[in-house]
């Protein structure tokens, strides 16, 4: 199995869990509606008052959080959209304010117009999130700014003898948000989209992707 091969696998799994859990997002909602137009517990003779719906994210303040995803990276200086896929940890400081650290990979990235070349993208960035809390509503928007290293691993020394140095570490800032949807006490999905810069090797691109969110970690 050649690497396009590959990486056009990884890519189509990407996205398939991408729109899997957009889905699940899209479904939540309703059933949101649905619980705050049945009738309350307290209202019904002889029904015991049951567990109310889930908070809506973020976790409470001084819980820690965990999040698995999968997603794709596009436009910015990629001429192709790979899969990619990693993990981010978060600590809630206040109900609106949290940081968070997160690692991704994308392999398998296309750069360049006239020659281009393959790169494996790798990202570690601290960042901070503001959540727009709504309590009427299980879901939570927040916006997220970070800064970090982005490295770019090429394949250029195989393909030429007088390429010593085909990778690059670049100090990278990223901007954007997304959303949480809280389907329990203690998970929920997530929604994610960012901007990140780079260089020639790991080059700016976009990055959208959706996750799992385990939640209240030490509550």
């Amino acid at each position: 199995m050649t690497h396009c091969t590959v990486y056009r696998t990884a890519y189509r799994t990407a996205g398939s869990a991408v729109l899997g859990l957009a889905l699940v997002l899209a479904l939540a909602q309703p059933s949101s509606a649905q619980q705050a137009n049945a009738p309350s517990p307290q209202q019904q003779p002889g029904v015991q008052p049951t567990q109310t719906a889930p908070d809506a994210l973020p976790p409470s303040p001084g819980t820690f959080s965990v999040t698995p995803f999968v997603g794709i990276a596009f436009g910015g200086n990629l001429e192709s959209t790979p899969g990619q896929f990693g993990i981010a940890a978060g600590y809630a400081m206040t109900e609106r304010l949290s940081v968070e650290g997160e690692f991704f990979a994308a392999p398998g990235a296309e750069v360049g117009v006239l020659d281009s070349f393959e790169t494996d993208i790798y990202s570690l960035s601290a960042n901070i999130l503001y959540h727009f809390l709504d309590s009427s509503e299980n879901f939570t928007p927040y916006g997220a700014v970070g800064l970090g290293a982005l490295i770019g691993n090429t394949d250029l020394a195989e393909r030429f003898d007088d390429v010593e140095d085909d990778s690059s570490t670049a100090l990278s800032f990223n901007v954007g948000g997304g959303i949480k949807a809280a389907m329990n006490e203690r998970w929920g999905v997530r929604l994610d989209a960012r901007y990140f810069n780079g260089d020639d090797f790991a080059p700016d691109h976009w990055r959208v992707y959706a996750g799992v969110i385990f939640r209240s970690i030490g509550q």
